[in-house]
């Protein structure tokens, strides 16, 4: 089905106060790509943090139960 000029008009306005409506709200684009990397960033910090701190955890109470003798 053809598309009319019409449709083409609406969505292009809509496109635009979409972006219009992101800049406004978040800044500029290229602030928010450096926002965006710098969360991704904390992110995976914050997992490998987590992951370091139960391999941590896990290794204290396997020793300690070994050299408690399991009781």
């Amino acid at each position: 089905m053809p598309r009319t000029t019409d449709d083409v008009k609406v969505e292009s306005a809509t496109a635009h106060h979409n972006r219009l409506r992101q800049a406004f709200l978040l800044g500029r684009m290229e602030q928010r790509r450096d926002i965006n990397n710098g969360v991704n960033s904390v992110i995976v910090s914050v997992v490998l943090a987590a992951l370091a701190c139960a391999g941590c955890v896990g290794y204290s109470f396997i020793t300690h139960v070994l050299t408690s003798g399991g009781q």
